[in-house]
């Protein structure tokens, strides 16, 4: 029985999510300010939405560039050295 969370995807060494709540993304580089803006912003721009635990998450592919580095980034140096 697999104990992984369903909300995370796992490559290699790099486990990530694949969807954001809109209160996690406020104030990230390239998000607005607030969870309100961020689902105008989402629904403006036809972000794949799904439903969980009563809140929209957003899909991570459809986010600005600038967010999904800033994501790459944090998630990149978290990453342990790899040595030959």
């Amino acid at each position: 029985m697999s104990t992984r969370n369903p909300r995370q995807t796992t490559i290699g060494d790099w486990t990530g999510k694949h969807f954001f709540a809109a209160t996690e993304l406020a104030k990230l580089p390239g998000m607005p300010q607030t969870a309100a803006e961020i689902e105008k912003l989402a629904q403006q721009q036809g972000w794949r939405v799904r439903p969980y635990a009563g809140t929209p998450e957003y899909y991570f592919g459809d986010f600005p560039r600038a967010t999904k580095e800033y994501f790459l980034t944090r998630q990149a140096a978290n990453q342990p050295e790899v040595t030959a």
